[in-house]
């Protein structure tokens, strides 16, 4: 796993916990590290952890 500072990662955007810890993500593509939301165990590959829809862009 890469250096991932978790104290820039965001909090969690289905709960809001900032309990957090990496993991690893698997796909068809290979292993990627991620993040996974320690309270409600949401997952997302960590370079895609803090990309989030705005308010804006949800409602196109």
């Amino acid at each position: 796993m890469s250096q991932i500072d978790l104290s820039k990662m965001a909090p969690c955007p289905f709960c809001g916990s900032t309990d957090l810890r990496i993991t690893d993500w698997w796909d068809e593509d290979g292993e990627y590290d991620a993040i996974e939301c320690c309270q409600c165990k949401g997952c997302a590959p960590a370079d895609k952890w803090n990309h989030r829809a705005t308010s804006q862009e949800a409602r196109s």
